[in-house]
């Protein structure tokens, strides 16, 4: 796959690079070469195989040719630090199979009496303080039952050396499902000298679960540079507790619509210019007309949300006329569209005063205070809601354009 890359287009074979190539072919090629030495796909394979090898390239056109590092995946991960390491120690490392956990465990002089060289030992122990480890920890935390919310954190090592990790190290991070063979989640978290050397890292994303639930995921943290670096952590779910199942939504009851007579008010009535109130309107009409719980109501466009809304309007003006409504608007053109509505009914029929707060109208303090209906948008209301005894009037000009915070504050109130 690598020697049919588009880099390679321009490579040819030479006439004197034929029995080289042949002969590496032979002798420091674990892989099949296809094409053989003439082709040039398969002078690109057999110039590969024997630069991980360490092979012996002698031909000076072949030796510029040669421009890929690595190590195969038999080979001791050691092999890495081969430039200032003998090949020597590496060998007699896979041939006694000394992998990094172990060698780990090892102290120096057992590590050299395995490669029977006393010094070597030392060295072998001050390289694997270099090799990049990384430590998981994760807690979880359930938002649905479909959803989770996963805060990994990432811990170094090991010695950060520029030498041989430079500036920044790169990791994939994974979440994999290995019962449905599906990885949930990967991004590629870069983290440097500085960071390395801090608190440990933390990362938040969720993923999903589904049912019947596996028994685990596994978080895996790859090195986009290091072969055999990796790290792994295991998110059990055998005690994880799930929020209860339940519907997302109020289910829209085959009711009998209301007729408008229901609101007992002859002015309310005339406030409308049809007979009956539709589905939606007819099942929230108790709870917002003749209660005082507060209601979320979510519901499709066009469904005459509105309507609902001056349930609550009316059921405020006859318990509590001397309150006033406050109607939050997202957008200007909605606030306008209000005013022009409710002016026409709420003021010529219900005799209620109105005012309205935008970027571009401000009423007065007098304006106010006299209005039964104010209709703001959310940052109008937040600049005089926010400290409504403490700020003086003239300073609602200053008001903040984080509309996602305004919202969550209005939210709370």
């Amino acid at each position: 796959m690598v020697a049919h890359s588009s880099e390679f287009e321009n490579n040819v074979v030479q006439e004197e690079e034929q029995n080289e190539l042949a002969m590496l072919a032979r002798t420091s090629c674990p892989l099949e070469v296809r094409g053989g030495p003439s082709n040039k796909r398969g002078k690109i394979s057999i110039l590969i195989q024997p630069y991980i090898s360490r092979g012996s390239i002698d031909s000076f056109s072949l030796v510029s040719d040669a421009a890929y590092i690595g190590i195969w995946p038999h080979q001791h991960p050691r092999r890495q630090f081969d430039k200032d390491l003998s090949l020597e120690i590496s060998r007699k490392l896979e041939e006694r199979g000394a992998d990094l956990d172990r060698l780990h465990e090892m102290e120096e002089k057992d590590i050299g009496a395995l490669i029977r060289y006393a010094p070597g030992g030392r060295l072998v122990k001050q390289y694997l303080g270099y090799f990049p480890w990384i430590q998981l920890s994760a807690t979880v935390s359930p938002i649905t039952r479909t959803v989770l919310k996963v805060d990994l954190l990432i811990s170094s090592d090991y010695i950060w050396k520029d030498r041989f990790h430079g500036a920044a190290q790169r990791w994939w991070i994974l979440v994999e499902d290995t019962e449905n063979d599906h990885i949930y989640h990967s991004e590629l978290f870069t983290l440097t000298k500085k960071m390395a050397r801090a608190e440990p890292q933390k990362l938040s994303f969720t993923v999903p679960i589904f049912e019947p639930h596996p028994p685990q995921y596994y978080i895996r943290a790859v090195s986009d540079s290091w072969l055999y670096a990796e790290a792994f952590y295991t998110i059990s779910f055998q005690n994880l507790k799930l929020p209860e199942a339940r519907t997302t939504h109020t289910e829209l009851l085959d009711l009998k619509p209301l007729p408008v007579t229901s609101l007992a008010n002859s002015t309310y009535e005339s406030l409308y210019n049809f007979s009956h109130f539709n589905p939606i309107q007819t099942q929230i009409f108790h709870v917002l007309y003749y209660t005082d719980n507060n209601v979320l109501l979510g519901t499709p466009t066009g469904s005459r949300k509105t309507i609902s809304t001056e349930f609550a309007m009316l059921h405020l003006f006859n318990t509590q006329p001397e309150m006033k409504v406050i109607y939050i608007a997202p957008l200007k053109a909605i606030v306008r569209e209000r005013m022009h509505d409710w002016r026409k009914r709420c003021v010529s029929k219900l005799g209620k005063e109105m005012v309205e707060m935008t970027g571009d109208y401000t009423p007065d303090l007098m304006a106010l205070l006299s209005a039964d209906i104010i209709i703001s948008t959310p940052e109008k209301w937040d600049g005089i809601s926010r400290n409504w005894h403490s700020r003086k009037w003239d300073e609602i000009h200053l008001l903040g354009a984080d509309r996602g915070s305004i919202l969550e504050a209005l939210r709370r109130l």
